[in-house]
């Protein structure tokens, strides 16, 4: 069994360098032209279901690939993207400072999500999508949300979860050890399908 995670397309915010979190921004034409160049990429992979965030961004994309599969779409608001709080729609250039202290101590944005509340939520979507699935499937989130998908099956500290990035459909990749417990990741961050684009 293969589960695949994509992060949604681009969005305005995203080339603004604004916090989205929940605020529900849609793929902008840029992030548009990924989804397809993504639905291309797994075009030819065999995938049973599609799971997604409730956030438009991502469930665009995510109905952008299943153009080539016409399979189920479920939608799970536990895959949003942490919460921001006071800090959604601010440039991360004018709230970085205050941002980055809040995240080295452990503490969410100023009225927003708890980055041990977050991870609890994308977690228990994943003991849930992991049990009821014995086939290939898709997963599109946020980056915060595959970060903690990686999180999930690597036992990857929380401290770390912001220590690295991944650019909009961006893939990973991860596969069940025949016969053991646990996942191996066969693909991380690859957005080669983009490769060429403006």
């Amino acid at each position: 069994m293969k589960i695949y995670a994509a992060r949604h397309g681009q969005t305005g915010w995203n080339l603004l360098g604004r916090m989205q979190g929940h605020t529900d921004i849609p793929l902008d034409e840029t992030g548009i032209a990924q989804a397809e160049k993504l639905a291309e990429r797994f075009r030819d992979i065999p995938i049973g279901k599609i799971y997604s965030s409730d956030l438009g961004r991502a469930l665009e994309t995510a109905r952008t690939i299943n153009k080539h599969h016409d399979v189920e779409i479920v939608v799970e608001e536990d895959l949003r993207e942490i919460s921001y709080g006071e800090f959604e729609g601010r440039l991360l250039s004018e709230i970085g400072g205050r941002f980055a202290e809040l995240r080295d101590a452990g503490k969410g944005a100023p009225g927003g999500e708890e980055l041990e509340d977050f991870l609890a939520r994308v977690h228990r979507c994943m003991d849930k999508i992991a049990a009821e699935n014995d086939g290939d499937i898709l997963i599109v989130g946020h980056g915060g949300t595959v970060r903690a998908i990686e999180c999930y099956f690597l036992n990857i500290p929380k401290e770390n979860i912001t220590k690295f990035g991944l650019g909009n459909t961006a893939v990973y990749c991860f596969e069940r050890r025949g016969g053991a417990q646990g996942y191996n990741m066969i693909i991380e961050n690859d957005t080669s399908h983009l490769e060429g684009s403006e």
